[in-house]
């Protein structure tokens, strides 16, 4: 349903790089070559996968060694302990050419704004 380009793109982004835990919901890849300001990016699908991929320092930070049981959970968990955080979601949306094309047609005159810090828990 998505252009093969997304795909690719984001397969990229989180595989690359030595996968540390694999299961059929989380993939957690260490990866050299992410920049400073992205030192670990986590990726959550609609179907429910979760990808996580990290810069070595940061997988020394969190403890996580290869062969060791994790999960979205305990992932979560060891930046909570390791008093990382992350930034605001950033939520990305696909549409398929049909659905761009009826999104178009939508009539937007005054139901638009610009978003405030008061949208921010929504």
């Amino acid at each position: 349903m998505f252009s093969q380009t997304i795909t690719d793109y984001w397969k990229s982004q989180f595989l690359n790089g030595d996968v540390i835990y694999n299961d059929e919901n989380c993939t957690v890849t260490i990866n050299p070559d992410l920049s400073e300001d992205r030192r670990f990016m986590v990726l959550e699908t609609t179907d429910g996968q979760v990808l996580v991929v990290l810069m070595p320092e940061m997988a020394e930070k969190l403890d996580l060694t290869k062969g060791q049981e994790l999960s979205e959970l305990i992932f979560r968990q060891k930046l909570n302990e390791a008093a990382v955080t992350m930034h605001g979601a950033d939520y990305l949306f696909y549409f398929s050419e049909a659905e761009k094309n009826i999104l178009l047609q939508e009539d937007l005159e005054g139901t638009l704004r610009q978003l405030t810090e008061r949208d921010d828990a929504a």
